[in-house]
C-alpha cells in the first residue's frame, strides 16, 4: 500500500513502511502473527486485519489508535480503503464493499463468493481472487486478477454493482481452444464473439484448476469439450461456447489420468461419441459423451498403437465425422484409424513436396474440422491449412513469415494451441502472448483485427 510518497508493508509479524525517494524506513509495530494486509490511510495512520477486525497504528509511535472497539469489520482478503468505502476480495471474483462506520455498502459488488448471498451472480475466472485495486475516477476501479490481467470495473448505481468494461493484460497461456460454427472462441475458463476487440473482459466464465482447462474439441461443432481438474477431481467443462459451461465430474477412480492431458478429440466408436484424452506418449483414458458432451459411462483405459513410441504428442484433432483421428507429435502428423477397438497408425507424415518450405519444425500442434487439418508449425513461425482428404495431402494455404518470428498481425512468434470452425480459426501465439484470429478464403489465409469501440 502507498500513500503520500510512503509505502506500507509487512514483513513477517512487523508492520514497516518506507520512502523510496529517501531511502528511510520506519517500523509502525510488531505482532506474534503474520502481517498480510497493510493499508496506508489519508489521515497518516496505518491499517491492518487483526482477528477479523481492522486496527489502526499510529506511524509515528505505533500507538493503537483504533476509533471504537473492537474495531470496524475486515471486508475481505487484501482489505484496502478507497474514496471513502473499504474494499476486500474474495475466491469467485467477489469484492465487498463496506463504508466508513464498517457497514455494508451494499456488501457484494462484483462476482459472489459462496456464502456471500442468496443467489448468482456472473463472475470472471481472470478476478478470481484479485490482487488489488486502484482508484481511477469516481465511478471506477482497476482490479488486478490473479492471473496479472487488469479489469477497470464501472460502478452500475442502478444495480448497486460493478460492470467490468475493459480488459487490459495479454494471453498468458493456452491450454485450450474452443470455436464454434458461429465464431464464438471458449479460451482457458471463458469466451469471446468473434467480433470482439481485444479489451472485451471475458464473457460468461467458468472457474477449473490448474490455469484453465485442458485442450478442447467441439461436439457437433457446437458444444465446448474440455477435460480439466476442480477440487482434485476429473471434470469435463462442457457446453456451448457464448455460455457459462458446466462442470460435470467424472465419477471413477482415475489414478492414471493424464497429467497434463496433452491431447483430447472426439472420435467416433461403434455407436457412441467418444472423448480421448492422452498423455504426451498417447496413452490415457476414453470417455463415452453425452449429447451436451458430459461424462456418459466410465472411462476405460487406452493407447494409441502408433508404428513407433510417441515422445511428445501435442495435440489430437479428428476428421470425417470422427471416423479418423490426428495427431500432432514429434514434428509430424500422425493418422489413426479404428482397428477392432483399438486406434492404429495408418500413415505419418512430416513434408508435402521437396522444398525446404515444404517440411515441418521439430513440434507442431493441430485441429482438424471437415477434410481440413489446421497445424501451428511452432518453429516455423506459421499456420497452415490442408485437404486431408485421401489419397493424399494437399496444402490449401498459409500464414506467417517462414522461420522469421515478429509481433504484428503479419507475423507469429511460436505459434501454439490452435482451433478450426469452417473458414475462421484461431491460434495461441504463445511469444506475443496472444489469440490470432485467422480467416480463410480461397488459398489465402489473413488475421482478422477488431477495432475496439
Amino acid at each position: 500500500s502507498a500513500h503520500g510518497g510512503w509505502v506500507g508493508g509487512a514483513m513477517g509479524g512487523e508492520i514497516i513502511v518506507f520512502n523510496p525517494a529517501t531511502g528511510e524506513r520506519k517500523s509502525v509495530v510488531k505482532r506474534d502473527v503474520d502481517v498480510r494486509d497493510v493499508e496506508l490511510m489519508p489521515d497518516g495512520t496505518v491499517a491492518t486485519p487483526v482477528e477479523g477486525r481492522i486496527r489502526l497504528y499510529r506511524i509515528s509511535d505505533g500507538a493503537d489508535v483504533t476509533p471504537q472497539e473492537p474495531g470496524l469489520p475486515v471486508p475481505g482478503e487484501r482489505m484496502q480503503y478507497l474514496g471513502k468505502h473499504w474494499f476486500g476480495s474474495s475466491w469467485h471474483g467477489t469484492i465487498r464493499r463496506f463504508n466508513e462506520s464498517g457497514d455494508a455498502d451494499p456488501g457484494v459488488v462484483l462476482g459472489g463468493a459462496s456464502g456471500s448471498f442468496i443467489g448468482h451472480l456472473e463472475a470472471n475466472v481472470e478476478v478470481s481472487n484479485p490482487r488489488g485495486l486502484a482508484a481511477v475516477r469516481d465511478n471506477m476501479i482497476a482490479i488486478c486478477g490473479i492471473g496479472g490481467v487488469v479489469q477497470l470495473a464501472e460502478w452500475q448505481p442502478a444495480q448497486l454493482r460493478y460492470e467490468l468494461v475493459r480488459r487490459i493484460g495479454s494471453v498468458p497461456n493456452a491450454n485450450g481452444i474452443g470455436l464454434d460454427r458461429d465464431g464464438n472462441i471458449w479460451w482457458r475458463g471463458g469466451s469471446w464473439r468473434w467480433a470482439d476487440h481485444c479489451g472485451q473482459p471475458l464473457r460468461a466464465t467458468i472457474e477449473t484448476e490448474g490455469g484453465g482447462a485442458g485442450p478442447a474439441a467441439m461436439l457437433g461443432g457446437d458444444i465446448v469439450v474440455a477435460p480439466g481438474m476442480r477440487h482434485g477431481n476429473v471434470v469435463l467443462v462442457n457446453g456451448p461456447a457464448d455460455t457459462e459451461l458446466r462442470v460435470s465430474a467424472v465419477k471413477a477412480e482415475l489414478k492414471q489420468w493424464p497429467t497434463p492431458v496433452a491431447g483430447f478429440a472426439i472420435v467416433q466408436e461403434k455407436k457412441n461419441r467418444v472423448g480421448l484424452a492422452v498423455d504426451a506418449t498417447g496413452a490415457g483414458y476414453s470417455l463415452r459423451l453425452n449429447r451436451d458432451g458430459a461424462p456418459g459411462g466410465d472411462p476405460e483405459r487406452i493407447a494409441l498403437k502408433s508404428a513407433e513410441p510417441l515422445k511428445t504428442l501435442t495435440s489430437l484433432g479428428s476428421a470425417d465425422d470422427g471416423q479418423r483421428l490426428f495427431a500432432g507429435a514429434d514434428g509430424a502428423v500422425v493418422v489413426f484409424a479404428l482397428s477392432g477397438d483399438q486406434w492404429k497408425e495408418t500413415g505419418r507424415w512430416s513434408k508435402w513436396g521437396d522444398g525446404d518450405a515444404d517440411r515441418f519444425g521439430s513440434s507442431v500442434t493441430i485441429t482438424a474440422d471437415g477434410d481440413r487439418l489446421w497445424v501451428s508449425d511452432t518453429d516455423r513461425h506459421r499456420v497452415l491449412v490442408f485437404n486431408v482428404a485421401p489419397p493424399q495431402p494437399t496444402l490449401i494455404a498459409t500464414f506467417g513469415q517462414i522461420d522469421r518470428a515478429g509481433d504484428d498481425m503479419a507475423h507469429l512468434n511460436t505459434p501454439a494451441t490452435i482451433a478450426a470452425s469452417g473458414q475462421r480459426c484461431v491460434v495461441f501465439d504463445s511469444a506475443n502472448q496472444r489469440l490470432v484470429k485467422l480467416s480463410l478464403s480461397g488459398s489465402s489465409l489473413a488475421a482478422v483485427r477488431n477495432n475496439r469501440p
